[in-house]
């Protein structure tokens, strides 16, 4: 199940990062160009699928361990703990990131490290609840 609620979390959030951006970005004028808002869109949605399928994966696995690992020791609030690490999954796995840093590109890596951190809480709640719904689903409540 847990396979199955990671998936859909990455696609959900595939979608509504993919939309925002191309919102943020999309300018009428791009059409001239023959840049329409739906390639945009679908250009986001290429880059942005593999990111969230393998770092939303990964972060997934990597989280719960580290918790089940703090839980043991002590009593931890899982949110909050949760929260932290998918934030600095977002940075980890956001390759925009990366490549701003190498070309100096200081300005697009505070935004491409936003969107990182951004997508990567997105993903957690969306995880969250997708949880919750397939729960309440399977138990029929």
């Amino acid at each position: 199940m847990k396979f199955i609620e990671t998936i859909t979390s990455a696609l959900i959030c595939t979608i509504i990062i993919s939309l925002g951006l191309s919102l943020l970005i999309y300018i009428p004028i791009q059409q001239a160009a023959g840049f329409t808002f739906s390639s945009i869109f679908l250009a986001y949605v290429t880059y942005s699928l593999p990111i969230f399928l393998i770092g939303g994966i990964v972060s997934s696995l990597v989280v719960e361990k580290i918790y089940k690992q703090l839980q043991l020791k002590k009593e931890i609030a899982y949110y909050p703990l949760a929260l932290i690490l998918y934030a600095f999954a977002g940075i980890l796995f956001n390759y925009y990131f990366y490549i701003s840093i190498i070309n100096n590109e200081w300005g697009n890596s505070v935004f491409y490290m936003f969107v990182g951190i951004l997508g990567s809480c997105l993903y957690f709640h969306i995880l969250l609840l997708t949880r919750k719904t397939l729960h309440r689903i399977l138990t029929n409540n």
